[in-house]
């Protein structure tokens, strides 16, 4: 089973005060799934529009529906990052599930949640989770469950004890947090424990609504530089040297070591983890050399004279201590010494091959450090044989002209948070029509003399 992503709306995440709406998909809801025009999203604006922010307040949907704690671990981190004037975060998200041979649609559900600050701690005002009925986005919903400052207002359990079993486990704990988080394993249990005695083969609708919204959850990913993503790295999330120097006790710095590389194949192209050593399990050492064999194919598309990429260990205990050495023809060279074009196509190369298996990847600035041409290519490649979505920023607007004749796939922000979206209109170019002020209030609308007061004499 995969998923795509019909719809999104969300405010609160830094400058976005108002809700903004991104439509990935048709709201008609057809039968069958048709990747082909709904793979592919390229958001545009100036600086400061709102760009990054719109894939932030993905991720901040996306934390908040999968840790339970989040709320009240990452205080800090809300301060940093929610509108300074509204203090309110809400995130809506349509998706569809279908079978990945077939492509015919399973089901189309709706996640909503509404978080607000309030003497001085955040708190859920509302979340709910439904199924669509019907044949566009906007017809009637099934809920699966809902709740409202802090009460379960419903729950579509599978029986009376079962939702007299939500009520009891999350009494007085949903205000900080997720209904989904809190119930989710006891459901999964429950599931697991029907399946081994065949009690009954068609899931039910909460059923079938837990495993869906843990699907979207864990198909996500997302390449949003550090300084922007506003939150500091988990000891897990930290690369070797860095783990060793520093200041957690050693009890932590052996299980960072331990996380580090249990989540080798998810953390190994961190910007963190390319700063020092990689540890890697004996017992996955091949599955790392198959990735690194990728990554070589892939680096040598740009850099046509690499040889290739040794990997250099020593034993630790039940894992290796690695380091990628970059070889050609007159030299050789750490990774950690490659130029940051090349160590930033290193980090980009795990998502882009997320989104080629199936996962929904989210890319801030995809044109930083590729040249045109080969960008152009990467995107064709993505629109014709993807079998994820990619979402991602851009200052480059000759993508325009590849994603033009797609639907749902060209947004601009303007300078006041508003949204305008593409719409194939005859031989008119998003590009050109960008450059020349389609947008209204946008900074673009400017001449070369503007600049003559600021720089000249």
């Amino acid at each position: 089973m995969k998923l795509i992503i019909v719809q999104f709306t969300t405010s609160g995440v830094r400058n976005l005060e108002k809700d903004i709406t991104l439509d990935f998909s048709d709201y008609g809801l057809s039968k069958n799934i048709d990747l082909s025009h709904s793979n592919i999203k390229g958001i545009y604006g100036t600086n400061g529009s709102g760009k990054t922010s719109l894939l932030l307040s993905f991720y901040l949907l996306g934390q908040l529906g999968k840790d339970r704690n989040f709320l009240a671990t990452k205080k800090s981190y809300l301060d940093r990052i929610l509108n300074k004037k509204t203090r309110a975060f809400h995130g809506r998200v349509v998706f569809s599930t279908y079978d990945e041979k077939t492509k015919k649609r399973l089901g189309t559900f709706a996640y909503e949640i509404r978080v607000h600050k309030k003497a001085g701690e955040y708190l859920i005002e509302s979340e709910k989770f439904a199924k669509i009925i019907g044949r566009t986005i906007n017809e009637a919903e099934k809920p699966v469950f809902e709740t409202h400052k802090g009460k379960l207002l419903f729950y579509a359990g599978n029986d009376e004890h079962e939702r007299r079993e939500a009520d009891e486990k999350t009494v007085n704990l949903l205000l900080t947090n997720p209904f989904f988080t809190l119930f989710s394993p006891t459901k999964f249990s429950k599931m697991k424990e029907e399946t081994q005695k065949s009690e009954h083969d068609q899931a039910t609708l909460s059923e079938e609504g837990f495993l869906s919204l843990y699907l979207y959850l864990n198909s996500l990913s997302f390449f949003i530089d550090e300084e922007d993503l506003h939150i500091n790295p988990t000891p897990a999330e930290m690369g070797i040297n860095e783990i060793l120097s520093s200041n957690i006790s050693a009890q932590e710095k052996g299980d960072a070591l331990l996380s580090s590389a249990n989540g080798l194949l998810g953390n190994l192209f961190s910007k963190k983890i390319m700063e020092g050593s990689i540890v890697v399990p004996k017992n996955r050492f091949s599955e790392f050399q198959d990735k690194i064999k990728r990554l070589e194919d892939f680096i040598r598309l740009f850099k046509s004279h690499l040889r290739g990429i040794k990997i250099e260990r020593k034993v630790i205990s039940q894992s290796y201590l690695c380091n990628l050495i970059f070889e050609y023809p007159d030299y050789s060279i750490d990774a950690t010494l490659e130029s940051s074009g090349i160590r930033r196509l290193i980090r980009l190369f795990r998502s882009l091959l997320l989104c080629a298996r199936g996962a929904n990847v989210f890319i801030d600035e995809i044109d930083t450090c590729i040249h045109d041409v080969y960008l152009e290519k990467l995107i064709e490649f993505f629109e014709r044989y993807g079998k994820g979505q990619l979402t991602f920023t851009s200052h480059n607007i000759n993508l325009m002209n590849q994603l033009k004749s797609l639907k749902h796939s060209i947004d601009f922000l303007n300078d006041e948070n508003e949204l305008v979206s593409w719409t194939r209109s005859g031989r008119l170019n998003p590009a050109n029509r960008y450059r020349e002020g389609w947008i209204p209030k946008n900074a673009l609308n400017i001449d070369a003399i503007n600049f003559l007061p600021i720089f000249g004499e």
